[in-house]
Order: C-alpha cells, then structure tokens, then sequence
C-alpha cells in the first residue's frame, strides 16, 4: 500500500517547475552579441498528489541549484538561449518515522525569443523553451517505530516544453519583464518498495504560470537579473551576466537609399539643423532606427560643405558623473564616426561635447532617469553668402 502511495507522490498532479526561470525578452542590441550568466535558482512547493498521507510523507520540497546561461543574437529582434547546471531536491515529510535523501542532478535547455512588436519603452514577443532533466532518484525509509523499510523513486526521460508571451519596458534603473506561460511535462516512472518492484507508466502533467523580472545595468556590459516565476510552484532566480557586444559593422548600402548630396538652396538668413539621436541605457551603440536622423543631418552638411558640425553627448542621471561623463563622450564619437565612415564628412568639421548628466532634456525633479536624457545632439548651421 505504501508503494503505492509513494508512485502516487511522482506520477500524481504535481511535477514540480524544477529551474524555470524564463529569462528576459531581449538582452543584445544587434546580431552577433552574445553573452554569459551565472544563476541560483531556490524554488519551494509541496506536491498535490491527490492523497492527503502521501502529500504529508513527501512535506514540503524544496528546488536548488546554480546553472551557467549562453544567449546568442542572431538578429535584433531573435535571440538563442541555453542553459547548463545542477539541481538538488531536498523533501522535508509532514509524517514521523520517514526519511528520504536525494543527491545533485543536472538539467540543460535550448530555447528562443522573438520581438514582434517594439518601441521606444516596451518589446513584446513570444518565447519557446526545451528543457531536460538527467535520471532523478528519491531514496528513503519508513521506520514506523521498527524496522526500516526502504523504498525507491526513479525518473527517466523528464522532458518539459515551455511556450509564453511577455512584454519587456525599457524603465529606469531597471528594465523590468513579465508574462505568463504553459508547461508540458513527461517522464518515465519506475519504483521499488523493499523487495518489490513498482511497475509505473509514463505520466504527462501541464500547468501555467506567470513571471516577472528585472535587469539592473551596472555599466555598459554587466548587468544583474532577478525573477520570480509562479505556477504550481514559486521560485525565485538570480543572476549575475555579462554581454560581449563586438563593434557594430555597418556598410553604405545598410544605410544609403539615395544620394549623399543634395542640391544647395539660396539661403535668405541662416540655416540650421538639428537632430536628436536617442540610446539606451548604458549603450553607445546608434540603433538602426535612428539611421535616418543620421542621413538627414548628413545631408544637411554634404550640402553645405563650409558648415561645423557639433554633437553635444548626454546621459541619464543613473550612475556616477564620471561614469556618465565617459558615456557620454562615447555617445558623441559614434555618432562623429558614423558621419565620417558612412558619409565622407571630415573629422576636422565635427566636434564632440560629452555633457554627462548636466544638460538634462527632462529634468530629473521630473522623471527619473527617462530615456530623452540618454542622447546625442546634432547641431549644424549654414549662413548666406548672398
């Protein structure tokens, strides 16, 4: 009978979502970033099985385990994501006289986020996730004040498929996601009780859940994650992540749809341009929608070719001066070198002021670190010779 009882404690209504943490949206800003993570993952449940003194035998249960994370853009708004590690899985029985022990396993998953819609504050796209889990055993003993008995859990081919939509906000300090999901379980049962073996059959199970997460940058590259994931279980992950992002390799023909001069008017007074570029956080990188504000002031200067070029670069509030005043610095050379590369402007005509956090666009009594503050300024004026 206790046999039974403790088959019912694995193939009942509760597999537990061991290390499902789902991650965020989108963490690279173009193809061919990729980056690393280390995780912890601590998740605590307890097991509906159905029977009331199976649920008080298995007690509480509790998921651990640290895991390593590779994620790969492979186009802005695609990402791979993969995942390798250990996890333990500790019981704590609600019934005197059992004991049970389980030692270290390891899990390993594949999966993929898309951005099908994006703006300057939010993404929002589907996600896709496989997940497999090495061959689990649960040992234990029933004492019963005599004779132990031992008794054996075993699982095999544990497979899960995860599927969910989440929407990502481009906030300050941190960039906050959430969403909600759908687990398919599988796993193959087997199980002895003394002398006995339990013939199990394969059990399937499904649950759904919601999310929600936060990325804190700690400067251009290195950030810190933080999720709290809640199905038939809730969990809690950290994890500390650092984003290679190789120089952005752009050509004329990404970004040219038409000639680089354009005809000269006669001008009655002065005649200036100005256009805003804006980034996020942490980054120097010029996103591809912000290549046309790049054209058009570059036009602007091709067509007066005695004009000067500046470009004042700003910074949030997030951070320290130093720090943003570097940034900032950075924000005003990419855009200088974009106009030179792509557009043959000299260098001699551009000049780049880093402003730091002194020249906000919004001031920060107002709104804490917006994303109008985190922009370089290009500024650009002709005047008659007639």
């Amino acid at each position: 009978m206790k046999r039974l009882i403790w088959a019912g404690a694995l193939a009942g209504a509760g597999l537990p979502a061991l290390a499902g943490e789902i991650g965020p949206l989108s963490v690279g800003e173009s193809a061919g970033n990729w980056g690393l993570g280390v995780h912890y993952y601590h998740g605590r449940s307890q097991w509906e099985t159905g029977s009331d003194l199976a649920d008080d035998m298995i007690g509480d249960v509790t998921q651990k385990g640290a895991y390593v994370t590779v994620d790969y853009t492979i186009h802005p708004r695609i990402e791979f994501r993969g995942a390798f590690g250990g996890i333990s899985y500790d019981t704590t029985p609600d019934v005197d006289g059992a004991e049970t022990d389980s030692s270290m396993d390891s899990m390993f998953s594949l999966g993929i986020t898309g951005t099908l819609v994006e703006t300057d504050e939010a993404s929002f796209g589907p996600f896709f996730r496989y997940t497999r889990y090495s061959d689990y055993e649960l040992d234990g003993a029933i004492t019963n004040n005599g004779p132990a008995t031992d008794f054996e859990i075993e699982t095999a081919k544990w497979r899960k498929f995860t599927t969910g939509l989440m929407v990502q906000h481009n906030t300050e300090p941190a960039e906050i996601y959430y969403g909600l999901y759908h687990n398919s379980h599988s796993v193959d049962l087997s199980g002895s009780y003394g002398a006995a073996d339990v013939d199990l059959t394969a059990k399937e199970d499904r649950d759904a859940g919601f999310f929600i997460g936060a990325l804190w940058p700690v400067d251009d590259n290195f950030f810190v994650s933080m999720e709290f994931d809640r199905a038939s279980d809730s969990a809690i992950a950290v994890g500390f992540n650092y984003r290679f992002a190789p120089a952005r390799v752009i050509t004329k023909t990404e970004i040219l749809t038409e000639t680089i001069y354009v005809e000269r008017e006669k001008l009655d007074g002065p005649a200036v341009e100005e256009r805003t570029i804006l980034f996020r956080a942490g980054s120097a990188e010029v996103e591809k929608g912000y290549w046309g504000e790049l054209k058009a002031f570059a036009d602007f200067l091709n067509a007066y070719r005695d004009t000067e070029a500046y470009i004042g670069g700003h910074c949030d509030c997030v951070g320290s001066e130093e720090a943003n005043l570097e940034l900032s610095q950075r924000r005003g050379d990419a855009v200088k070198e974009m106009l030179v590369a792509l557009y043959g402007i000299e260098p001699d005509r551009i000049h780049v002021l880093a402003m730091g956090e002194a020249v906000p666009a919004v001031t920060p009594d107002e709104v804490y670190g917006r994303r109008e503050n985190r922009r370089a300024v290009l500024v650009g004026r002709a005047y008659s010779d007639y």
